[in-house]
This record gives structure tokens, C-alpha cells and sequence, in this order.
């Protein structure tokens, strides 16, 4: 396997993309190199390109992204009822791909982007961040030990006193084809944890 930096490229240039997936990977050079990103706003796009800096391509389009030879990896942050098709796309490009949570809005997109993902050869991921956080990997290993005794009932609340689900329907979280609902969307992380 090679040690050059994986490219990667971007598919959506809203908020996951500029505070998250774009800074993580520009900060690992040695692991990663943002390439390209893609946006069919074309303000956005170049708002983005400018603000994440260094040589990376703004396309208007995914198969146009998928064409440049520099995208190993594929990272999908658009609105939650796009991510089946564009999973397909990039997979059938060859690419690797990290899809931001939740997978789909649907059991049937669920169900046929789980297949996708066991029959690539490449690896498929989702942005579940939650569990690699140092509070969840601690809190795990503390239950698996046994210290605490045998798990029987598991409560989780998410409550964050200046942020919470009402924000989200001031966006196209609201309706619930395109986010599966707020239990799908949000609380997606709390059952990972859970899991």
C-alpha cells in the first residue's frame, strides 16, 4: 500500500465541509490532501474553495469531481436523502468513501447502501464521530470491563441548553423526507453510542 496522502474530495460545501471534514483533513497532510470539492451552488463553491485555500478544485458537479485522478476518497455531506445515490456514484467510480450520518432516510436506501458497502472493495465509512470521542471510548471500556456489573437499562438524553432540535427546522432538516425526521437525523448518534 502506498504512503502518499490520501486525496480526498468533497461533495457538498455546506456546514460538515467547511468546520469539520475540510479542517480535519487539512491539518493531516501527511495522511490526507484536500483535493477537490463539489457544490452545485456555484457562490458556495467558490466561497469554499477560496476559504479552504491551498490547490484544491471546485467542481459544479460529482462526476465531474470523480473524473479528477487526484480523489482517492469521496466524502459525502449534503442533505440526508441524497447520500444513496451519490454512495452509488462514487462506488461505482472506485473510490473510497466516508458519508456523513445518518446513512439514509429510508430502511430500503439503508438496506441497498448496506450491500454496496459489504461488496466494495474499498472501504466505506460513516461519520460517526461520536464513538471515537474520549468520554464514549472511556465509558465503553469501563462497562466491558464489568467494574459497574451487568448492563440492564440504558437512559440517554441529549441536552444541550443553547442548541438543540428546534435549530433544525429552520433548515431542510424539517421535512421529513429529506432528514427521515429528527430521530433519524439527530438521535442517530446517541443509538451508535448506545450500540
Amino acid at each position: 500500500m502506498s504512503s502518499d496522502p490520501l486525496g480526498i474530495g468533497i461533495v457538498g460545501a455546506g456546514q460538515r465541509c467547511m468546520f469539520f471534514f475540510g479542517p480535519h483533513i487539512l491539518a493531516r497532510p501527511e495522511a490526507a490532501r484536500l483535493v477537490a470539492l463539489c457544490d452545485r451552488g456555484e457562490t458556495r463553491l467558490l466561497s469554499a474553495v477560496e476559504d479552504l485555500g491551498g490547490d484544491v478544485a471546485g467542481y459544479g458537479s460529482m462526476d465531474a469531481m470523480l473524473a479528477d485522478a487526484r480523489v482517492d476518497v469521496v466524502v459525502i455531506t449534503t442533505p440526508d436523502f441524497t447520500h444513496r445515490k451519490l454512495l452509488d456514484k462514487a462506488l461505482d467510480a472506485g473510490k473510497h468513501v466516508i458519508c456523513e450520518k445518518p446513512m439514509a432516510t429510508t430502511l430500503e436506501d439503508a438496506l441497498h447502501m448496506a450491500r454496496r458497502a459489504v461488496a466494495a472493495p474499498g472501504v466505506v465509512q460513516l461519520g460517526f464521530m461520536l464513538r471515537y470521542a474520549p468520554f464514549f471510548e472511556t465509558l465503553k471500556e469501563t462497562v466491558a470491563s464489568g467494574v459497574v456489573g451487568p448492563l440492564v437499562q440504558i437512559n440517554a438524553a441529549e441536552v444541550v441548553e443553547q442548541y438543540h432540535g428546534a435549530a433544525f427546522f429552520r433548515r431542510w432538516h424539517r421535512f421529513r423526507e429529506s432528514s427521515g425526521g429528527l430521530l433519524v437525523h439527530k438521535a442517530c448518534h446517541t443509538l451508535d453510542v448506545i450500540n
